[in-house]
């Protein structure tokens, strides 16, 4: 009988070089994936607050307007520089909301001095637990004399 001569090993295997570059491709892909999905729960969460502190602001403003000129006993008061607005009760307590400025009409502009027209523009301020704020304006007249 013949004897099979061994020509080469046809199970060579994988040096420990490319094990090694194989490690670290993954590696390089992992970090990369975990880098976006991070940055995708952050600004997801900004986001989220973003949404939240527009719904607060719209809230408390539509209840500032309603208490300051619209409701039976309105608590408008000529040349005010704030106003105790009940904070609606759907605003969570760490949450920072309420007036931060009133100007006032003076025939031409909104200035901080008040000339005695009836018009004040009122803004307002809601800020987050992580410091992120919203404000809006919106603008009453004295309930006496809207008609």
């Amino acid at each position: 009988m013949r004897r099979a001569r061994n020509c080469g090993n046809p199970d060579r295997g994988e040096t420990l070089i490319e094990v090694i570059l194989a490690v670290a491709i993954i590696a390089i892909t992992a970090v990369a994936l975990m880098g976006s999905v991070l940055t995708s729960i952050t600004s997801s969460g900004e986001h989220r607050t973003l949404a939240a502190n527009d719904v607060y602001v719209k809230s408390y403003a539509d209840a500032a307007q309603q208490q300051i000129q619209r409701q039976a006993n309105p608590i408008y008061a000529k040349c005010a520089t704030t106003y105790a607005v009940t904070k609606p009760s759907g605003i969570p307590a760490s949450w920072t909301v309420g007036i931060t400025s009133i100007k006032y009409w003076s025939g031409s502009a909104w200035s901080t001095s008040c000339s005695g027209d009836p018009a004040q523009l009122i803004t307002v301020a809601v800020t987050s637990p992580t410091q992120l704020s919203t404000s809006l304006s919106f603008a009453v007249r004295d309930p006496n004399r809207l008609t």
